[in-house]
């Protein structure tokens, strides 16, 4: 089994080498991803500020030749309002 910190070090290199877009969904609850994010050296910082940040007001930024933002995203609580909007944020 690999471990968080081989697994994080692979893809880093990875994201370095390679062109391609890959998406990343990060659990933000889960301080190990948030530790991750912020020590990552290839995500530029407006964009760190953005995954990572509270707000939650819709937007989208142009970031280096990509994008970082929040987005709306529907959200299902079967024990609350099932029509809550919740944020995605995302960078590329």
């Amino acid at each position: 089994m690999l471990s968080i910190a081989s697994t994080g070090a692979r893809l880093i290199c990875f994201l370095r080498e390679s062109d391609a877009n890959i998406w990343l969904h990060f659990n933000l609850a889960d301080v190990r991803a948030k530790r991750w994010l912020e020590a990552s050296t290839i995500i530029p910082q407006i964009a760190k500020d953005i995954l990572l940040g509270s707000n939650n007001q819709m937007m989208l930024e142009p970031v280096g030749s990509g994008l970082a933002g929040v987005l709306g995203d529907l959200h299902h609580d079967f024990q609350n309002d099932p029509a809550k909007l919740g944020v995605l944020s995302l960078s590329r």
